[in-house]
């Protein structure tokens, strides 16, 4: 007598093809439907064609019909949608990344439990806020003389922003007929610059009276002494 095995329902081949798709996810690597659905027949035998996989990718990359939806990045390549699975979603384990792709079921990993357990994906879901570039304390670039206001061989230029901190300073010196030296700094950073330099004089100045000036004084008296000597030398031999 032959015997068959349990048929699968078409339900239960459809959730097990999401299950490896998230899978293949999960991997972090960028995937297009062809790529996964590939793999899945490598792994499972069966002919799984990207039309199917496409369909399931891009049910459950949309947030509306699935949860997982909010941490699935993708983008067009050519005529194809490229797959990515968020840094912030991979500490999840394979079964609950499932499980938020389904929004039925009674004791499936929900959202909000994801959110609790995952602090990283409240920061993902409330939406990605780009970093601010910082801006340059201090800059100096050359530029052409006719962009700065002609017949000033020294141009100070002050320009005012919404935040007092984004306030600039520059100051541009033409030293030669084509080109400008532009130091541009904040105006904390010219503030601190402008006494560096204070402090700067200043310390020359004690240098030189310190070390320099009691020099000069010996030379000086040296040499007057000098010359006072040849003098008086000079004054005995014409007597």
């Amino acid at each position: 007598m032959e015997t068959t095995g349990p048929m699968i329902s078409p339900e239960d081949t459809q959730s097990s093809t999401t299950r490896m798709v998230v899978a293949a996810l999960m991997t972090g690597v960028a995937l297009k439907a062809r790529d996964v659905a590939a793999s899945i027949s490598r792994s499972t035998g069966r002919d799984v064609t990207p039309a199917g996989i496409s369909g399931i990718l891009s049910r459950i990359s949309d947030p509306s019909r699935s949860d997982l939806g909010n941490f699935i990045q993708k983008h067009k390549a050519g005529n194809a949608w490229v797959y990515t699975l968020s840094p912030a979603a991979k500490p999840l384990s394979e079964a609950q990344a499932y499980d938020l792709t389904q929004k039925t079921g009674a004791d499936r990993y929900t959202l909000a439990q994801a959110l609790r357990d995952y602090p990283a994906l409240r920061r993902k879901i409330a939406g990605e806020v780009r970093p601010e570039v910082p801006k340059a304390a201090f800059r100096m670039v050359r530029k052409l003389a006719d962009s700065v206001r002609p017949g000033r061989r020294i141009d100070f230029t002050a320009r005012k922003a919404p935040r007092p901190s984004d306030h600039t300073v520059e100051l541009s010196i033409q030293y030669s007929s084509r080109y400008v030296l532009s130091m541009a700094a904040s105006l904390r950073t010219f503030i601190l610059l402008c006494l560096a330099a204070v402090l700067a004089v200043g310390a020359a100045c004690l240098f030189v009276y310190v070390f320099l000036f009691p020099a000069l004084v010996l030379v000086s008296v040296a040499v007057i002494a000098w010359l006072g000597r040849q003098y008086f030398r000079r004054s005995r031999e014409i007597r």
